[in-house]
């Protein structure tokens, strides 16, 4: 008796469920889904797929593909009318490094994907698929609203560190933040469009906006030269000064996108090098000179020497100092121990102020 009642019961469970997949959902009529989902209040698209030559499960996505398709299409249509100034692009137009970032993360064209909180359903009857995609348009301006809030709250944190380093006198580390800053302005900006096109309000923290694009701006103006490090160079050949150093130190040290100030006064960072001939020799006609002495990185904002110590100190293997050799005489081989000590010093001087 037990196992007959529940045969009867297992039969109307799935003749239930048979019916339940059956049953047609409300937005498959027209007048419905115009209730249900009226204009006034949701972006919504219907689109259709037969899975005659092709597996259901890519029917289906095609479907649905279509469906979101067809309802983010008057947001896509809007988005190309909406005219919005950049008062950031205009800043970081003559920074080719900046722009470039700048450029890359704002987005002229925007995604389907890059639209959050779509709904898509589909139903399947015979071999045809129906889907149906709808996303409410006070949700996203909700959503684009908080966004903005969002990324106006972090680039003032960031643009509080930049201003906290550059006070220190730590501009290359400075402008590496504020290459963080831009990426935030883009993503603002592009969220501000975006709001727009859904019909937010396209002054929204505007004046929030405009104190930040001048605090940028104003960070762009003190890092647009970089850090300014002056050298103090005492270096000597046989009791004359070896010019030719400052130079080599100058030129590896521009890779830094630094500049080189005229006195300590308007320097971030003070690096003085003393440093002499220690010894020469000739062994199996190649010439050998060796060169030493001390480097020491002040740091001026904080009058605080960051480093100090001998050149052959600074890498492994320079125990007799920082060695240079040549066929074609000393001379030459002064050149190339002074070439060397530059490259270790130049390293030195990176690690410290990047």
């Amino acid at each position: 008796m037990f196992k007959r009642l529940f045969a009867c019961l297992a039969l109307a469970l799935l003749a239930q469920g048979a019916f339940a997949q059956d049953k047609a959902p409300a937005w498959l009529n027209a007048e419905s889904r115009a209730l249900q989902y009226p204009n006034s209040t949701y972006y919504s698209g219907i689109a259709y797929e037969n899975m005659a030559g092709q597996p259901r499960a890519v029917a289906i996505q095609k479907a649905e593909q279509g469906a979101r398709t067809e309802a983010l299409s008057t947001i896509l249509v809007s988005l190309h009318s909406v005219t919005y100034f950049s008062q950031f692009s205009r800043m970081v137009n003559d920074d080719e490094d900046l722009y470039e970032v700048y450029k890359s993360e704002t987005r002229i064209e925007i995604a389907f994907n890059d639209i959050p909180g779509v709904m898509v359903e589909h139903y399947v009857k015979g071999s045809e698929v129906t889907a149906f995609a709808y996303v409410n348009r006070l949700e996203l301006m909700l959503y684009y609203s908080q966004r903005i809030e969002t990324m106006l709250a972090r680039i003032e944190g960031t643009l509080d560190n930049v201003d906290q380093y550059v006070s220190e006198g730590e501009k290359i580390r400075a402008r590496e933040l504020a290459k963080t800053a831009v990426k935030y302005f883009a993503e603002l900006e592009n969220s501000q469009r975006i709001l727009v096109a859904v019909g937010g309000d396209a002054y929204m923290q505007m004046d929030r906006y405009m104190e930040i694009s001048k605090r940028m701006e104003n960070a762009l103006v003190e890092l647009k030269n970089g850090t300014a490090i002056y050298i103090d160079c005492r270096v000597n050949a046989h009791g004359s000064r070896y010019v030719a150093f400052d130079g080599e130190l100058k030129g590896r040290l521009s890779t830094l996108g630094c500049h080189f100030a005229d006195n300590r006064e308007q320097a971030d960072w003070v690096v003085t090098v003393k440093a002499d001939v220690e010894r020469e020799n000739k062994a199996n006609d190649i010439y050998f000179v060796w060169v030493d002495g001390t480097v020491s990185i002040r740091k001026q904002a904080t009058n605080q020497t960051i480093y100090t110590g001998r050149i052959s100190a600074i890498e492994e293997g320079h125990p007799d100092g920082v060695k240079g050799g040549h066929t074609a005489g000393y001379d030459a081989a002064l050149r190339a121990a002074y070439k060397e000590a530059a490259r270790i010093v130049d390293n030195k001087v990176t690690d410290v102020i990047k």
